[in-house]
């Protein structure tokens, strides 16, 4: 799969817009892939099963361009979905209160300066109910 994602890299990253899908903010922005390089690899064998063993690049860059939907998001963006996500973690199940979900859920949505300004506001946050 590193294989793969290396392929398309360059094809990700020349599908980045200038301003962000949800705010057209045009700060710290990031394109993001629909489907994951294992989903798409997956749907590839299916559609191309000779290639199951030896990936033919050319037809898997093909393939993906085809395939594949592309999103851009800016930093606030990203922030305001990460924070959705883990206020839908809280009302799911509000007996599991761990710090690990809110670190799982920001090391794979934001960059590091933003999970440590995430983390704090986190850590903040559950000083003040903690009381």
């Amino acid at each position: 799969l590193l294989r793969l994602s290396r392929l398309v890299e360059p094809i990700i990253q020349q599908s980045r817009d200038d301003v962000c899908q949800f705010c057209l903010g045009r700060g710290s922005l990031r394109v993001e892939t629909c489907f994951s390089v294992e989903e798409m690899n997956r749907q590839f064998i299916v559609e191309y099963p000779e290639c199951k063993d030896d990936i033919e690049q050319v037809e898997w860059k093909m393939f993906w361009r085809k395939i594949q939907k592309y999103q851009t998001v800016c930093g606030p963006c990203l922030q305001k979905r990460a924070k959705e996500k883990y206020e839908g973690i809280i009302d799911d199940d509000r007996s599991s209160d761990d710090a690990d979900s809110l670190g799982d859920l920001v090391t794979s949505e934001l960059d590091s300066v933003q999970s440590t300004i995430l983390s704090t506001w986190y850590s903040q946050a559950r000083a003040s109910l903690n009381g």
